[in-house]
């Protein structure tokens, strides 16, 4: 992985094609203007996968969430639930508001396992750029 932020899903349709285009753009422009050592030097890469799938499969054991760190490959894999039906019946800002919590939550966590990690700087770089595309 070369790039620093990478953003998938996990999702049933239409919910991942959303989540997608929503935040591949982000991805691309953060990669393209920032680099991992202005957050610390803990990590080099950072992947956030959103799940987004029915109430059924989650249940049945499908699609778990994820927060592993690995320091000594430097990167970060989290897997963070979206509610699906919320996320469908939303309008774009809310779909925005809910998997920007998401990020920040995903964020906050690293920091809590890593304390040197700039979650803070790193969100509002992600948020500046989320504006910027609104």
């Amino acid at each position: 992985m070369d790039r620093y932020l990478f953003f998938s899903a996990e999702a049933e349709s239409p919910a991942g094609y959303y989540l997608m285009e929503m935040w591949n753009p982000v991805e691309m422009d953060f990669n393209a203007t920032h680099i991992a050592s202005e957050y610390g030097d803990q990590l080099d890469n950072i992947c956030i996968v959103f799940i987004c799938t029915s109430e059924q499969l989650l249940s049945d054991g499908f699609y778990p969430e994820r927060k592993y760190i690995s320091h000594k490959k430097r990167f970060a894999d989290y897997r963070v639930h979206i509610p699906y039906v919320e996320f469908l019946e939303s309008n774009p800002i809310e779909r925005w508001t809910l998997t920007s919590n998401a990020v920040s939550r995903v964020l906050s966590d690293i920091q809590r396992k890593l304390p040197a990690f700039q979650a803070d700087k790193l969100l509002q770089d992600i948020l500046a750029i989320v504006k910027g595309m609104s």
